[in-house]
Order: C-alpha cells, then sequence, then structure tokens
C-alpha cells in the first residue's frame, strides 16, 4: 500500500488520492516566455531537421478530437516548454548516435537508439 512520506499522517497508508496544482509564478511564466523565444529563434532549423513534427494529423476517429479544438498539426498537440524538451532531448540522442552504435555494436545499437 501506498503510505504518506511526510506530514501530519507519514507512515499512515493512503486512502484517498489527492491532487494539488498550483498556479503559474514568475518563474514558470518567464521559463515559458524563453521556451517560445527559442522555438521562434531555431523554428526553420529544427523544421528542415525534421525535429519538429509539423505534419497534418490525418482525419481519423481518434484524431478529430483535437481537429475540432483547431489543431491541425502534431506540433500543435505540445506546449513549447514540451515541444522544446522533446527537441533538446532528440538532438542529443542524434549527438550520441555514433558513440551508442560504436559502444554496442550495429545490431544492439541501433535497437537503442
Amino acid at each position: 500500500p501506498m503510505r504518506y512520506k511526510s506530514g501530519k499522517n507519514a507512515g499512515e497508508i493512503r486512502t484517498e488520492k489527492v491532487v494539488y496544482y498550483r498556479p503559474p509564478n514568475e518563474a514558470d511564466l518567464a521559463a515559458l516566455e524563453e521556451a517560445e523565444r527559442r522555438l521562434m529563434e531555431h523554428w526553420d532549423e529544427w523544421d528542415a531537421k525534421g525535429l519538429i513534427p509539423t505534419e497534418a494529423i490525418p482525419k481519423g476517429y481518434n484524431t478529430n478530437q483535437p481537429i475540432m479544438y483547431g489543431m491541425t498539426r502534431w506540433c500543435e498537440m505540445f506546449t513549447p516548454r514540451q515541444l522544446l524538451g522533446h527537441i533538446t532531448l532528440v538532438e542529443e540522442l542524434n549527438r550520441l548516435k555514433p558513440r551508442i552504435l560504436d559502444e554496442l555494436g550495429e545490431d544492439r545499437g541501433r535497437a537503442v537508439v
């Protein structure tokens, strides 16, 4: 069973799920602005490398919902911070690919990357 880790109920079994969302603070808003700025600054470069999923969302049973909300391209499914995080991870993986393939060999390396 899940137990409380701290506070007045520390050690007791958790009987209910509590979710708390705090409003954004100045640091959150600044991070959003910085992500938006970096995306705009590098958009063409990253798009040319295929790092941004700008393809149209195809119409279908499970894809009508985002389209109804005005999202017509896959990249519109992410916030600027999420998109920047994904791009950063893919760039880093691409940078590490040669090393991974060299260290693990072709077959195992391709399974990893």
